[in-house]
């Protein structure tokens, strides 16, 4: 069954108000310094991956087969998943960095985007699995680590704070990177921006998984599959460089 959590079941709910508590404060600070790498656009120039290969750029939209506008973000970028994400200093990511149709810019197949608010109980509990980490505590590699043998590589975007509504900050990012160990790449898309067309931030979690070598959007949902790294891998399978 899907989990998924909205604004009207926080102000419904009491206990869910209070599941929304807590002693860290969402922070009022201004995205720090960016580093926007050597090629001045978080890896690729411009609207073309590291390698110079252009973004596609017909069949644009937001639903299942067409292709995904190359969006970009503030946050912080994931080498690989072999330890936390490093929160010293923001960079600039965009989708065009992973994109990939001859295998030539690494071994990523597939991007699993998702989107998520503190505020959110099932937020919480879907990254703790892609992580492997919750409450402190490691409990496994994690979803993310498990599939980037397969060439799938995670990019969660933090919407809100602690507060419904309210776009979270850098501080927010960094307490969420903290709290979940995250170990894959992590950004801002407070409101949602980058994500308006996709779905209402009332309603969260949101996921997505695109097809590295086209671009291609092959599924979304509201809501997480607790069987997320049999449906990726399921997904992957399918995937082969042109």
């Amino acid at each position: 069954m899907k989990k998924l959590l909205s604004i009207a079941v926080v102000s419904a709910l009491s206990i869910a108000a209070a599941a929304c508590s807590s002693t860290d404060t969402t922070g009022t600070g201004t995205p720090a310094p960016q580093d926007t790498g050597p090629t001045g656009n978080g890896g690729g120039t411009g609207d073309k991956n590291p390698n110079g290969v252009a973004y596609p750029t017909a069949n644009l939209g937001h639903v299942v087969g067409t292709v995904i506008p190359n969006l970009k973000f503030v946050g912080y970028r994931a080498a690989n998943t072999a330890g936390v994400v490093d929160t010293t200093k923001t960079t600039t990511i965009q989708l065009a960095d992973l994109f990939n149709p001859d295998g030539k810019n690494g071994t990523v197949k597939l991007i699993h985007l998702s989107a998520a608010s503190r505020w959110c109980g099932p937020c919480n509990e879907e990254t703790s699995i892609m992580s492997g980490y919750k409450d402190g505590a490691r409990t496994g590699t994690g979803v993310a680590a498990n599939l980037e043998s397969k060439g799938v590589v995670f990019l969660q975007a933090l919407i809100d704070g602690f507060t419904p509504g309210k776009g979270a900050t850098v501080l927010d990012l960094q307490g969420w990177v903290s709290d979940h160990a995250s170990n894959f790449t992590q950004v801002l898309d407070n409101g949602p921006t980058a994500f308006a067309s996709f779905f209402s931030g009332a309603a969260v979690p949101w996921n997505a998984d695109v097809d590295a070598t086209t671009m291609k959007i092959l599924k979304t949902e509201l809501g997480y599959d607790p069987n997320l790294e049999t449906t990726i891998s399921g997904l992957v399978a399918k995937i082969s460089f042109h």
